[in-house]
């Protein structure tokens, strides 16, 4: 038999206003499997109660402290707590609810994973140091090793063969990760290029010139021959008379220079407030401006075993706009100091040029000597600022040997007759005069650094603002990539990721360990940024989202939750009486306050008076029949 509808006549009283929301229903997920060193975040559900506040925090193995908080309001929505774990083992999270005069208290449980080794390719320890730092499993090869199946993402600061380029895109397209820095960006049309989300800007190519597949560039065709001298039909005229050096007109000679550049880290150091690079530009510089119409200059740089480059190819040195864009390209980078291979394409360089070989046999027997040995003519120098005025030197010498004098007067050495070489500096040279400003043109300038978007890659931007770069690759984006950061007035893009196969890459158009982001890298921020992009290439780790399991869920002050509200409520007929104050039962003499969620009037007595009626109408009924 179903029960009555109605009331039962029953009353009862509540220790408590119930809670606005059930503890039980409160969920925490991992969205990802939690790793050291790799960003994820813990999702939680709060309900919606006006005047609730909500504060969750991870603590890390034995309670070192708080790795990540939040405080939200209960408005109804999940709520995301970001977290990169720092160390692997056990973490706690826990989530504290307050309002209305109460607290709800739960605590879970979730293990953190050691984290999978990442390479750095490099020539020394610089990158890997702040990744270090944070904790993170680094290993550094100077070249990229044949096997990368122990590694989830590569940081790249150093140029490699096209043939090593081919092999780490394909591992790229297979889910590698990839961080490359300005350096290592490579010449355009190599593998490299095509998964940048970075675009570098192209540097014009000299007109005369393209490139070629040798080790200095293109292959020069050989000078023509002469043709043999006939014999004379008539006989000697007189020989001139002799003139002097400001005459000799007839004895002028074109000039070809090849200048050897090194391009290794430590011409990224400072030296008066500017990079050596930035004097050996200036030097380069200057030496083109001292040459005149049909010599020629060229910029030759040594770095790695095996790896000559040329910068600039013989070009005539009065087009100073060619010129200057070969310069511009001059970078330091964490390479090595071979000069052998350097020696070598300079020699191939110069091999085609139709200027006159004045150089005496001597010379090329000495220069043979110690080029075989891995050395050359070397000046040595502690103070850089004294490059620009010893190459200048050097080059008015090879000037007044060919009968010239520098076409710039401002040059050092182009005051006096042609003819007059400045005496070379010693070999240990005395404490030297403060040195000349190099040009404007030719020392880093200071590129203001501007974030694009708010990204937890990019975490709290620094109180002072971004540290400024001294110099930046310029380019533009692929439309696919996501742009974090911006450098100097044009806005080139600086900092970027893209996806490429199963794998993603990050950019940054600079390079974070010269001299040109000396500042960038004394930031406190910049070890856990720059562990941040790294790991943000790694692969994505394929698991479903991890829901946490409470370890303990507690009310303080014990309140019914809603659920024992209305079930009390149905029990007692409706009525429930409340205290005055939810924290304390009332005094036995207080009058009850009583909530009305029913009928109180009694259902047995009517039903019984109905009954009682409709028994009397039928036997009246009868007894009038009976009568008639």
């Amino acid at each position: 038999m179903a029960p009555p509808a109605g009331d039962l006549g029953a009353r009862g009283r509540l220790a408590g206003a119930p809670l606005p929301f059930a503890p039980a229903a409160l969920t925490a997920t991992l969205t990802a499997v939690p790793q050291h060193g790799r960003p994820t975040a813990i999702e939680v559900l709060l309900p919606a109660v006006p005047g609730w506040l909500a504060h969750a925090a991870v603590h890390g193995p034995a309670d070192a402290g708080e790795l990540a908080a939040a405080t939200w309001p209960l408005d109804g929505v999940v709520q995301s707590l970001p977290l990169r774990p720092v160390a692997a083992g056990q973490h706690r999270f826990a989530l504290h609810l307050v309002g209305d005069g109460c607290e709800v208290r739960g605590a879970a449980e979730f293990l953190v994973a050691p984290p999978t080794s990442m390479l750095v390719v490099a020539a020394d320890e610089l990158a890997a140091a702040p990744l270090r730092a944070q904790g993170l499993a680094v290993e550094v090869q100077a070249a990229l090793p044949d096997d990368l199946g122990g590694f989830s993402a590569v940081l790249l600061t150093q140029p490699l063969p096209p043939a090593a380029q081919q092999r780490l895109v394909a591992l790229v397209e297979d889910g590698l990760g990839l961080f490359v820095l300005a350096p290592a960006f490579g010449e355009p049309g190599t593998p490299l290029r095509d998964v940048l989300p970075l675009q570098p800007a192209a540097v014009p190519p000299p007109a005369a010139t393209a490139a070629g597949t040798g080790p200095g560039g293109p292959p020069r065709d050989p000078p023509p021959e002469r043709p043999p001298a006939e014999p004379p039909t008539q006989p000697p005229a007189e020989p001139p008379a002799p003139t002097t050096p400001e005459t000799k007109e007839v004895d002028k000679r074109l000039v070809a220079l090849a200048l050897v550049v090194d391009r290794s880290g430590s011409m990224g150091s400072l030296v008066h407030g500017r990079s050596k690079m930035s004097y050996a530009k200036a030097s380069a510089l200057r030496t083109a401006a001292a040459l005149g119409p049909g010599d020629e200059v060229a910029v030759v740089t040594f770095g790695n075993k095996g790896f000559g480059r040329v910068e600039l190819p013989r070009t005539d040195a009065s087009d100073l706009a060619r010129v200057r864009a070969g310069v511009e390209r001059l970078a330091h980078g964490a390479e090595q100091t071979f000069l052998l291979a350097g020696l070598r394409v300079a020699a191939e360089e110069l091999r085609g040029s139709k200027a006159d070989a004045f150089t005496s046999p001597e010379f090329f027997r000495e220069a043979e000597l110690m080029t075989r040995d891995g050395g050359g003519r070397f000046l040595t120098l502690d103070d850089a600022g004294l490059v620009p005025q010893l190459v200048t030197a050097e080059v008015t010498q090879s000037l007044a040997a060919a009968g010239r004098r520098p076409r710039d007067d401002s040059a050092p050495g182009s005051d006096g007759p042609a003819g007059t070489p400045a005496e070379p500096p010693p070999d240990e040279p005395p404490q030297p005069p403060p040195p000349r400003v190099p040009p404007v043109d030719a020392a880093p300038a200071e590129l203001p650094v501007v974030a694009l978007v708010t990204s937890p890659l990019l975490g709290d931007e620094p109180a002072a603002g971004w540290p400024s770069l001294g110099a930046a690759r310029a380019g533009t984006a692929r439309l696919d990539a996501e742009v974090l950061l911006a450098a100097g007035a044009a806005g080139w893009p600086l900092l970027a990721f893209g996806n490429h196969g199963l794998g993603r890459v990050g950019a940054f158009a600079a390079d974070l360990f010269g001299a040109d982001a000396v500042a960038f890298r004394q930031e406190p921020g910049f070890p856990a940024r720059l562990a941040q992009w790294l790991t943000h290439t790694q692969p994505p780790l394929r698991t479903p989202p991890q829901p946490l399991v409470w370890s303990s869920l507690a009310v303080s002050p014990e309140r019914p939750t809603p659920a024992v509200a209305a079930a009390f409520a149905r029990l007692s007929s409706g009525v429930v009486h409340m205290p005055t104050n939810p924290a304390a039962s009332p005094e036995p003499d207080e009058p009850p306050r009583q909530l009305l969620v029913g009928t109180a009037t009694p259902w047995l007595p009517g039903w019984l008076a109905v009954v009682g009626l409709c028994l009397l109408a039928l036997a009246e009924r009868r007894a009038a029949r009976r009568v008639a």
